[in-house]
């Protein structure tokens, strides 16, 4: 778990890809070791499939990019079904102090809590007030390697588990 998260982070950041094979091999290891070590093949089985349905869905949605929902569901591989909710709720705040800290270095900490609070704005009204922020164009190097906070919310629940 540690190697695939640790890898996957460094990939992301390096070339804000993360490689199919990796994440593959990642959910084979972990189907493995899961039926290895407590048998419990089901719980990571269905952790795996529900990972990959919620990963590909915000895909589809354009919200991660392809590699980051097949992380989720490696990890979810790994965790099992009854650990996944509190790993993405892990992954949710690490994801939101990786965009302030991207923010800050970036010198636009003001501009993406305004476009934050539009767009919470924007959802609790069901699209009456506020806006959602604009989508960037195909040309455009994404914002943020959110592989990494992928991996320190599942890695930080994984410790959780187990210390």
């Amino acid at each position: 778990m540690l190697l695939l998260n640790g890898l996957a982070a460094w990939w992301d950041i390096r070339s804000r890809t993360i490689p199919n094979l990796l994440v593959v091999a990642g959910a084979g290891v972990a189907l493995a070791w899961r039926l290895l070590a407590d048998g419990s093949l089901l719980d990571s089985s269905i952790g795996l499939g529900a990972g990959l349905a919620l990963g590909l869905g915000l895909f589809a949605l354009g919200v991660l990019g392809a590699g980051d929902g097949k992380l989720i569901a490696a990890n979810g591989a790994f965790l099992g079904w009854t650990q996944l909710g509190p790993a993405l709720l892990a992954m949710g705040v690490a994801g939101g102090v990786l965009a302030l800290v991207t923010a800050m270095y970036r010198g636009r900490l003001g501009k993406a809590l305004s476009g934050a609070g539009y767009a919470i704005l924007y959802l609790v009204t069901l699209g009456r007030l506020g806006a959602l922020p604009a989508q960037p164009g195909p040309d455009e190097r994404p914002g943020l390697p959110y592989g990494v906070a992928i991996a320190a919310g599942a890695l930080a629940t994984w410790f959780w588990r187990y210390l």
